[in-house]
């Protein structure tokens, strides 16, 4: 359902298209299945000289390689012309609205999904700006722990069902059948010749 993140690259709007490039190659060849995120027709008609983001989507099983590749930007902040960056997470209404798009129109193109990787780039006019702290290798594996709590919080629910409550009726079983004793037939039978009265505690050891 568009589960992933995305990474918002602010670049100056003169040199949008080489910037636009150079970030794409660093990030098709640090994140396997990285896609470059459309942009509304509002937003490409902003003045060609106000700053520009470009924008990527990466994928969720690819969180590994989040934190070098934001280490790369930030090396190569200069040579890449990136005034600021920020990388977040899909919400979900982001995914309730894809979702509520794909039951009203089923088979159709979806406007938000990610574009086809290729060599057209599409950037985004931005005229503010981030507040962001110093990046540095430490951050980067903040970052990368913190996005893997993240995933394993959003598991907790999948490893219940799949672990946690098997074991929990297997044990529950298990302790069941210990308190009960099987009937001796050769016992039962001595019983029903012998005429005798039958209770509950005749059958239990």
């Amino acid at each position: 359902f568009g589960i992933g993140y995305h990474l918002r690259v602010q670049v100056p709007g003169a040199d949008r298209e080489r910037a636009a490039a150079a970030l794409w190659s660093k990030v098709q060849s640090a994140v396997e299945g990285a896609a470059v995120e459309a942009v509304a027709d509002e937003d490409k008609a902003q003045a060609a000289d106000a700053p520009a983001v470009v924008a990527f989507t990466l994928p969720l099983a690819a969180i590994d390689a989040f934190g070098p590749l934001l280490e790369d930007i930030e090396a190569c902040k200069g040579e890449l012309g990136v005034l600021d960056y920020e990388l977040a997470m899909t919400s979900l209404e982001e995914v309730f609205m894809r979702i509520g798009r794909q039951v009203e129109h089923p088979g159709a193109e979806d406007p938000e999904a990610p574009a086809e990787a290729g060599p057209e780039l599409e950037v985004e006019d931005w005229s503010g700006g981030w507040a962001r702290a110093p990046m540095s290798w430490r951050s980067g594996v903040g970052l990368v722990a913190g996005l893997r709590l993240e995933e394993l919080a959003a598991c907790r629910r999948d490893l219940f069902m799949r672990v946690v409550l098997p074991i929990g009726i297997l044990s529950f079983l298990f302790y069941a059948s210990a308190n009960f004793t099987i009937l001796d037939p050769a016992r039962y039978g001595s019983m029903m010749a012998a005429g005798g009265s039958m209770y509950p505690g005749m059958f239990l050891g």
